[in-house]
């Protein structure tokens, strides 16, 4: 199995100050299940973005360590009709 990991969790996950605990049990249980942790494309660009260079680059460096989803599907209509047009902004599209 795959688990899809949202941008928020890897910023938690591998930022250098812990600031969630709930990540460290989510990802016990992930290896526990022995689920591979997988990162979209927009997250890697995403995080790119982060205004502080340091923090920045160590969260790229961390990245290498996570599968990343190789296609991009853009939503179609059936899917959008079952969960509506949530993106308000370029962060809720990520």
């Amino acid at each position: 199995m795959r688990a899809l990991l949202d941008t928020n969790i890897i910023i938690h996950r591998e930022n250098k100050r812990v600031s969630n605990y709930s990540i460290g049990h989510l990802f016990r249980w992930l290896d526990k299940l022995k689920y591979d942790k997988v990162i979209h494309p927009y997250s890697i660009s995403e995080i790119k973005k982060y205004r502080d260079p340091e923090t920045q680059e160590a969260i790229s460096v961390k990245l290498e360590s996570y599968e990343v989803i190789k296609t991009i599907k853009e939503p179609d209509d059936s899917f959008l009709e079952l969960i509506g047009i949530p993106e308000k902004s370029q962060n809720d599209m990520i």
